[in-house]
């Protein structure tokens, strides 16, 4: 809606995009946008409006330059930093692009929930609403301050993209558990070994629960995984100042 707004405005629109599958979105802004930024792993060509840069959405809010993990913010609500937890992130699935697929019923939510807490602190985030059952594993943590306990949590278990994504980026080892996979998660998973892609429905929490369990008995899981989030940072440049210099660029061009 922006790009079209922007077109009737007589305005240069500048649109970042990480998803491959926002197809009719990308339709209307192959048409109307001036520039359209993707990472470099983006699996598709946008033709020559398209601007690939070594760039991760989630790096916009953080990238060290701009972001600092604070053990304080887990201490205010209750939880420990130094103890070993688990993040899992359940989502909605009632997103344009999540129409066919789905993820567990609520018996097989409480078992997957239970089995992994009987080896670590479990805590969960869920777009929908958490079962009875379940409610005393709710993550304590308000929004806004999730992702400092993305970083110090040993692991992330995601239905959602996004805080797998986000996991990676702070050095947290995710398990990607939807059918729908980006460039940047192929990346993320092949390149700089902190995600597990799981496509298939019927055995993805499976796999999911028996790998996270043989993960948690490696001692030093938490310290390699912060390692190797050292690739991704010096691979990656900070996107705010590329994305500044991009919207000055145009201004300056279409004044």
């Amino acid at each position: 809606m922006m790009a079209i707004a922007a077109f009737i405005s007589h305005r240069p629109h500048i649109i970042f995009e990480d998803t491959e599958v926002s197809k009719f979105s990308l339709a209307f802004c192959k048409i109307f946008s001036r520039c359209i930024i993707t990472p470099m792993a983006f699996l598709s060509d946008l033709g020559h409006k398209q601007r690939r840069l070594p760039i991760y959405k989630e790096l916009f809010y953080l990238h060290p330059d701009v972001f600092t993990p604070e053990s304080s913010h887990l201490d205010q609500c209750g939880m420990n930093a130094t103890e070993r937890f688990i993040i899992i992130r359940f989502i909605a699935w009632n997103a344009s692009h999540d129409i066919g697929k789905g993820g567990i019923g609520v018996k097989d939510k409480i078992s997957f929930v239970e089995n992994l807490a009987k080896y670590v602190k479990v805590y969960i985030s869920s777009e929908s609403e958490i079962p009875t059952e379940l409610i005393k594993y709710k993550l304590p943590v308000s929004y806004e301050k999730v992702h400092h306990a993305i970083y110090y949590a040993s692991l992330v278990i995601s239905e959602g993209a996004t805080m797998a994504a986000e996991a990676a980026m702070l050095g947290t080892y995710a398990f990607y558990l939807n059918s729908i996979v980006s460039g940047i998660n192929r990346e993320q998973s092949d390149k700089y070994r902190l995600l597990r892609i799981l496509e298939n429905p019927k055995t993805r929490y499976r796999i999911a629960l028996s790998e996270a369990i043989e993960m948690l008995r490696r001692p030093k899981l938490w310290q390699e995984n912060k390692e190797k989030r050292k690739k991704i940072l010096d691979d990656m440049i900070n996107p705010n100042e590329q994305f500044i210099q991009c919207v000055d660029e145009y201004c300056h061009r279409y004044k």
